[in-house]
């Protein structure tokens, strides 16, 4: 079976590839080929990059949700199933189920080797609700997917999901949850000693938690990264937590 990842993109959209359509690439049997296509390295032609593929998963969020809707019918036209994921799906499911066959309610990994089983069976579902999954023993994203020379020259980690704050101008706390959710540290330690030099965690926040950041930037410090990330003003109230972040090698927070 043949399975192509697709990530939409706008006007403003980041050159980073998609780590979540990384890790669905991961969770997908080896006997079957997948395809990852980025909307921004090279842009989708409606007419003639729609390939005959089995079933698409495409990852959207607001900005490029009406682009994600032209590419999920074309494919459908030509006799795809379609997947729609991502914050936009999440927010609106019943708007997104009119462009595509199934839709996955907030995060994928617990719900795509369900998924993929069921569309082999031809069974798909129109909706999947997963729970929010547990982040110990994740795998790591396909890397060897995102070969492009355009996308910037950091490897971007995730360390963890969530927030219990529920701002209304942010989207964290409906497509992640409401309750922080770490991975393992040694896990992240694994995963960060088969990358390179750059690294760009992809946290919304990486103090969020004292001991944790503080047990993670510890472990970081014999690693020889460099690394950037975001952080809250909060931060500037744990002083002996900035100084290990240096140690451990941060550039920037922003």
């Amino acid at each position: 079976m043949q399975i192509e990842l697709i990530a939409p993109a706008s006007e403003d959209s980041a050159y980073l590839p998609r780590m979540g359509l990384g890790i669905l690439a991961s969770l997908t049997p080896d006997s079957d080929e997948v395809i990852y296509t980025d909307d921004l390295v090279k842009p989708f032609d409606l007419d003639a990059d729609v390939k005959d593929v089995d079933l698409v998963g495409i990852s959207v969020d607001s900005k490029t949700a009406r682009r994600s809707y032209e590419i999920a019918d074309r494919y459908r036209k030509r006799g795809a199933k379609v997947v729609l994921g991502g914050i936009h799906p999440t927010a609106c499911p019943e708007e997104a189920s009119a462009f595509c066959d199934a839709v996955v309610v907030g995060e994928a990994e617990d719900a795509w080797p369900r998924l993929l089983a069921d569309f082999k069976r031809g069974e798909m579902k129109p909706f999947y609700r997963p729970e929010f999954p547990n982040l110990a023993g994740r795998p790591f994203p396909r890397r060897d997917l995102f070969t492009s020379k355009k996308y910037v020259p950091f490897q971007v980690v995730q360390t963890m999901r969530g927030c219990p704050y529920p701002c209304e101008f942010c989207s964290v706390s409906t497509a992640n949850g409401p309750t922080f959710r770490f991975r393992p540290a040694d896990e992240v330690l694994a995963e960060l000693k088969t990358l390179g030099k750059l690294i760009l965690f992809a946290d919304d926040n990486v103090m969020v938690h004292r001991q944790y950041s503080k047990e993670l930037f510890t472990k970081m410090k014999g690693l020889d990264k460099h690394w950037i990330g975001q952080c809250s003003l909060a931060a500037v109230k744990r002083l002996e937590n900035i100084k290990l972040m240096a140690e451990s090698g941060c550039k920037a927070l922003f």
